[in-house]
């Protein structure tokens, strides 16, 4: 015969499944938060992608600092792109570019590529501090990030 729990054990079990519930909820709705838009569909191919960073605060490097060296200097721009039916795409030509007021204060390398694998990969390295805007072309739609460059020491709070 099997017993019942007893209203003692009730009393703390119960907290603990709702605790467990509500933490599996956050953690739900904060990765659908952290997946990447998809802009689409292009002309004439019909492609989603979406345009994620490593990092979405980087620091100029100043030299000879320690500290600064662990700070990400710049960020890995990644592009997704992927057919109707959510499979990647070989050999789509991704062009990046940057905000009309930043070409002499950034770069972006490479500037244009094709995707392998379904993404295509570039380096964002900045050379003054300030918001940045990245935009990735994939055939007549774009998309856009932005990245704050800041020198090390500034804004070390990501409230801004």
């Amino acid at each position: 015969m099997a017993r019942m729990p007893s209203a003692r054990m009730r009393d703390y079990s119960m907290p603990r499944y709702m605790q467990t519930i509500l933490l599996s909820l956050a953690l739900g709705w904060s990765s659908m938060a952290c997946a990447p838009t998809l802009a689409g569909p292009t002309v004439p191919s019909s492609y989603v992608f979406s345009l994620d960073t490593s990092d979405d605060r980087i620091y100029l490097q100043p030299l000879g600092s320690l500290l600064a060296a662990r700070l990400p200097h710049v960020a890995e721009l990644v592009v997704r792109v992927q057919d109707a039916q959510g499979r990647p795409v070989d050999g789509v030509a991704v062009r990046f570019e940057l905000e009309a007021t930043w070409p002499q204060s950034a770069s972006i390398t490479p500037q244009q590529a094709s995707t392998r694998a379904g993404s295509v990969r570039a380096i964002l390295e900045p050379e003054t501090p300030g918001l940045l805007r990245v935009r990735a072309r994939v055939e007549n739609v774009t998309q856009e990030v932005a990245i704050v460059v800041a020198k090390p020491g500034e804004g070390s709070s990501s409230s801004e």
